[in-house]
């Protein structure tokens, strides 16, 4: 709850403390105000609550008897709280919907509101342009811009025209995840494009990234797009093209490899008829580390590093210590976000809350369970302690398991940043102010 004392500004009316406690200006406000010793002190309730004097105390909107704002007629336009309400908070009307905005630091009622400065500013320069088709056009998309505390949303244009890339490592509940995109891509008005590359290679000729670059630049699908399949991260801007939007999800490097290893002997519950090229062979993990197998050699660990590296040959030499630097680059500045496949849950929901227009909707479908564990390996033995030993003295582990480390790190930074305790997203915490010229 914020305080300042009792302002003076003229469009209030004096206010006459005869008795200490919290009495609301008017029904359905966020802004109230408190009487000690005589003196007025304003007081505005967080979370754009409203205050009900018959409790003294904020509530959400919807335990109160105030109602839902209705927008007028589909009309765009900013609307306060209620029609009488003084508050920091107000409505965004857009295309029939009516969007709770808050201002922050918003202690004198209705005073010096930074949102007002903004939609000032917008107003009037719509009314400089207004001789101009070109210049109306392109401005008045400004102003139908959804508004969040005072910064502008990503435009409806903008949105149309994202491109996601998943490129997906194995075994790290890929199948899982794509899986909501195809339950949601209808409802949410998206593509999905699987990038099925021949003989599953993680990596393209010369001619097939240019073609690809090309393809994901130049298509003009008339929605978004998201695009997933085992490919290692390539650079796009080499080739002239605008990149994508990349994401993607990486496992516990050894838990990964054990997946994999059983997945190939016994299937999983996705296709469980499917006949995999090493049904039958009953051998485990440990008798394989144990045999020498070359199927178990920790080379192969080296798979979450390479794909974060991309199509240089050096990325894929495992234990190289350049490839794990550049994985780390990649991962930082070419990635919206990277999730860690033991909390998935917290992945859908940093997407949802980030990209709506996409994933609005992801996280209850995946805490529905149909989705949560779609493709799961039909048997796991647990790792002896020398197996698990014998890959830790390994090069390849050690920076393979860095990687995952730092990626582990970078993802928990994000969450606490984006979400609450509940997985619900925080307030937007920026907004614009002190705009000239006016």
């Amino acid at each position: 709850m914020t305080t300042t004392k009792k302002s003076d500004a003229s469009t209030q009316k004096p206010i006459e403390c005869t008795t200490d406690g919290f009495f609301a200006f008017e029904r359905c406000q966020s802004v109230y105000y408190a009487c000690i010793d005589g003196v007025a002190y304003f007081q505005t309730c967080p979370n754009s609550g409203i205050f009900v004097e018959a409790e003294s105390a904020c509530k959400p909107i919807e335990e109160t008897d105030c109602g839902p704002f209705v927008c007028p007629d589909n009309n765009m336009g900013f609307y306060p709280l209620y029609p009488t309400a003084c508050s920091g908070s107000y409505y965004t009307c857009y295309e029939g919907t009516a969007y709770l905005q808050n201002v922050k630091n918003n202690n004198s009622c209705c005073k010096n509101l930074p949102i007002l400065v903004l939609v000032t500013y917008l107003v009037d320069l719509e009314k400089k342009i207004g001789y101009s088709k070109v210049s109306i056009h392109h401005n008045s998309d400004l102003l139908k811009t959804p508004v969040i505390n005072g910064a502008l949303s990503p435009s409806n244009s903008a949105s149309k025209n994202l491109v996601l890339l998943y490129n997906r490592v194995p075994k790290t509940g890929s199948t899982s995840f794509v899986g909501l995109a195809y339950d949601l891509c209808s409802k949410n008005k998206f593509k999905v494009l699987h990038v099925n590359v021949s003989r599953n290679a993680h990596t393209m000729s010369l001619m097939d990234q240019l073609r690809f670059a090309w393809n994901l630049s130049q298509w003009d699908l008339k929605q978004p797009s998201f695009y997933h399949g085992h490919v290692a991260y390539l650079d796009f801007t080499k080739f002239g093209s605008h990149a994508p939007m990349f994401i993607n999800l990486i496992r516990q490097p050894l838990d990964r490899m054990v997946s994999y290893y059983y997945f190939l002997r016994y299937g999983d519950d996705f296709r469980p008829h499917l006949i995999r090229r090493k049904q039958g062979n009953k051998t485990s993990f440990d008798d394989c580390v144990k045999d020498g197998q070359p199927e178990c050699d920790p080379n192969n660990l080296w798979l979450q590093v390479p794909f974060f590296c991309g199509h240089h040959a050096d990325c894929w030499i495992p234990g190289n210590s350049w490839a794990f630097e550049q994985a780390k680059k990649n991962l930082v500045n070419k990635y919206l976000l990277v999730g860690v496949t033991e909390q998935m849950e917290e992945f859908v929901a940093i997407l949802e809350v980030t990209l709506p227009n996409i994933f609005k909707g992801a996280l209850k479908l995946y805490r529905q369970g149909t989705k949560s564990h779609l493709r799961k390996t039909n048997m796991k033995l647990p790792l002896k302690a020398e197996t698990i030993a014998s890959f830790k003295n390994s090069t390849v582990w050690q920076l393979e398991n860095e990687f995952y480390e730092f990626a582990l790190r970078h993802f928990n930074y994000i969450k606490s940043r984006t979400l609450n305790a509940d997985l619900t997203g925080k307030e937007q915490q920026f907004f614009y102010e002190k705009i000239r010229p006016k």
